[in-house]
């Protein structure tokens, strides 16, 4: 028996056996580890794929042999022809064997071939392994080559996966690939989602979890598996196998990535492998509504949110496809959706998205790997802007204020495009990019329904906008990020006869209807029930703290940051004390019998109606949760600004806005600090009051 036949044999027993560590790598082949000598300046690809391993010095029973380190060369595709390239197994009785496949082109010009897609996270790029196409060396992480030998193992014939099919030292192809992926996912016979090697050994019992919160029988063990899960313990060890499967299921890498969205959605059948088990789409969506019904401590879990924002587009697209009128998905939505997915080219985060979306060809006609992550977001939001109307509760304008509000506008970067880089490293990304909860779909018409007027300027980095400066911040609250806002300033008692609002109770409405935005949160563009006005005289109560605490430390911790802020003469926390006095005197003016005899009532909140109302008025409350901070103005409004706003700023209306805008004056223009809402103004008030021949210009930078 030869040397090598011998390591090998010794390598298959257990037997530990040490590779050369100045020149030689380890390649592991159908459960056979072999060395293979590699230049000393050589290193794996970084995803990119080259068959470059130089001399090999040993061929060991299928694994095939280039001397020369043959590279794997790509034929152009005819774009005429509509080809795609296509792997296909080479048979192997031996389940341990190397995987050797090959490439070849198909036409889908007139009828589409049978294949199954596949849809996986590429893994750790400096954990690869040899594969043979076309008879070259290919590197592939060894995530996508258990993933291929799971699918030989079971029989699938021909694939099409992207590291494979597209040729990724192409730019041009790669953009155009890209374009077609919508139709190559739905015109394949079938979709395998690989979550990854089973290590843990908790695939089949999470699956078989799954299967239960689905079916939700037997009854007994469903009740005994919602039971552990309605109630973690506090430690991994306390935690019953199930809880743990679960939660390592949902943990799994694949769910980040960002390619697999538009791969889920698309997919006529999909199929979840994980190791050696599978699990079909329905069962996996049936079995996170149980949880979500039955348990939501769940939730908490690490990668929900992930999860969450994958379901949320999969529910939009099925929806739209019976009713694409009511649920009609835009980019916007999407890429809001999806903040938290991974993606090595942060380009991809919206070329990935952009076949699912009704105005992503519009917004993105073709995707382009030449073009900077920076231009591609410039000249998105121009196309944007040029909307005439958004159908998705907000107008086009009203997205110059979207960014982070934790951090400060990027250098260099115009402040009236959207920064998607920014919002998608910051940790509440899925939330505040939304234009619901920053506002923009509350029915507001602060610049009078006025239409928009696109002018560009500068190499398409200044927005040309015609407007009114209808006033400049007096004082600021502060901000829960102390360490990125101006602090707190001014806080000095102002006098009574400086407010807009004239009386009492008005300015209380004035205090309560701004912490809600004036909105009602489960009712599109209705203003906030009266009802929210007694919920706010107990909003420093007992009675409001079991809302609080389901609502996160957020909106709590704001209350208390403004609890001092000075408002017409009285603090924050002493206009909701004032609530007390004004509401008790208004329910001994209602509830008056006709002899004069007050009739007893409940304390309030105590009531399960009275619970509602404060549940839906703590949800509501949205300034917590957008970093956001009160302010009153020169005039004496009371309001809500951007959390990077600054004492002097100016709050200013602009032509085809539903909200303020904060813009701060700088050399040549203005930059936009964000949106604001000023009580008093929202329905068009000063807007209407206008002379429209005043109206003037803003260059914002």
């Amino acid at each position: 028996m030869s040397f090598w036949r011998k390591t090998l044999r010794k390598l298959r027993l257990g037997e530990d056996h040490k590779a050369q560590q100045s020149q030689s790598t380890r390649v592991t082949a159908g459960g056979s580890t072999i060395l293979a000598q590699r230049p000393l300046n050589q290193r794996p690809s970084n995803g990119i794929l080259t068959s470059d391993w130089g001399n090999l010095d040993v061929s060991v029973g299928s694994l095939p042999y280039d001397r020369r380190g043959k590279v794997l060369e790509y034929k152009t595709l005819d774009e005429a022809k509509s080809e795609i390239r296509l792997l296909k197994f080479e048979s192997s009785d031996d389940e341990r064997s190397p995987i050797r496949c090959t490439l070849r082109h198909v036409s889908c010009h007139k009828t589409w071939p049978q294949y199954t897609a596949v849809s996986y996270v590429w893994g750790d790029p400096k954990d690869t392994i040899c594969i043979t196409v076309n008879d070259c060396f290919v590197h592939v992480t060894r995530n996508l080559e258990a993933a291929l030998r799971e699918l030989r193992n079971r029989d699938f014939d021909t694939l099409w996966i992207d590291a494979l099919c597209i040729n990724q030292h192409d730019k041009n192809e790669r953009g155009h690939q890209v374009h077609r992926m919508k139709d190559i996912y739905t015109k394949a016979a079938d979709t395998v989602a690989w979550l990854g090697s089973d290590d843990s050994g908790r695939a089949g019992m999470a699956f078989r979890c799954m299967k239960l919160l689905e079916t939700r029988e037997p009854e007994v063990e469903f009740v005994e598996l919602v039971g552990h899960l309605d109630k973690l313990p506090e430690t991994d060890r306390q935690k019953p196998d199930q809880v743990k499967a679960i939660r390592a299921m949902i943990r799994r890498p694949y769910w980040s990535r960002t390619w697999i969205i538009q791969e889920l959605v698309l997919s006529r059948h999909i199929m979840f492998l994980w190791g050696t088990n599978s699990m079909e789409l329905s069962t996996f969506k049936a079995g996170l509504e149980s949880l979500v019904e039955y348990t939501p401590q769940s939730t908490s879990f690490d990668g929900w949110r992930e999860i969450k924002g994958i379901m949320g587009v999969i529910v939009s697209f099925e929806a739209n496809k019976k009713d694409p009128y009511t649920h009609d998905i835009g980019l916007q939505y999407a890429l809001s959706q999806t903040s938290k997915s991974q993606a090595t080219d942060p380009r991809d985060k919206i070329f990935s998205i952009m076949g699912l979306c009704s105005d992503g060809a519009a917004l993105v006609p073709s995707p382009d790997y030449y073009q900077t992550l920076d231009t591609i977001l410039r000249e998105l939001m121009i196309r944007q802007l040029s909307q005439p109307l958004s159908d998705h509760g907000y107008l086009p304008m009203d997205l110059i204020c979207l960014d982070n509000p934790a951090t400060s506008k990027r250098s260099g970067f115009p402040s009236w495009v959207i920064d998607w880089k920014t919002i998608w490293e910051s940790k509440g990304a899925r939330t505040i990019c939304q234009t619901k909860y920053r506002g923009l779909e509350c029915g507001y018409s602060a610049c009078g329904g006025s239409k928009h007027e696109v002018k560009v300027w500068g190499d398409g980095r200044v927005l040309i906008a015609r407007g009114y400066v209808f006033d400049k911040i007096r004082q600021l609250s502060s901000g829960l990020l102390e360490e990125n806002v101006s602090p707190s300033l001014r806080h000095d008692a102002e006098p009574f006869h400086n407010n807009p609002y004239l009386t009492l109770s008005a300015t209380y409405e004035a205090v309560w209807r701004t912490l809600v935005l004036d909105c009602h949160r489960y009712v599109s563009s209705a203003r906030a029930p009266a009802e929210f006005g007694r919920c706010f005289s107990k909003v420093y109560s007992n009675h409001a703290e079991p809302f609080l605490l389901m609502r996160g430390p957020n909106v709590r911790a704001s209350l208390e940051i403004a609890r001092d802020f000075p408002l017409h003469g009285r603090t924050f926390y002493e206009w909701a004390q004032t609530g007390v006095d004004l509401l008790l005197i208004e329910d001994v003016q209602n509830n008056l019998s006709n002899d004069g005899i007050t009739q007893e009532q409940p304390e309030y909140g105590s009531d399960d109606k009275t619970k509602r109302y404060l549940d839906r008025f703590v949800d509501t409350i949205m300034f917590g949760t957008m970093h956001s901070r009160l302010m009153t103005t020169e005039r004496g409004y009371i309001g809500l600004a951007h959390n990077q706003s600054q004492v002097g700023d100016s709050i200013c209306l602009l032509q085809g806005c539903t909200v303020p805008m904060i813009l701060r004056p700088c050399e040549g223009g203005y930059t936009v600090v964000g949106e604001s809402y000023v009580h008093g103004i929202m329905e068009g008030q000063f807007w209407d009051a206008q002379d429209k021949n005043t109206m003037q210009y803003f260059h914002l930078i």
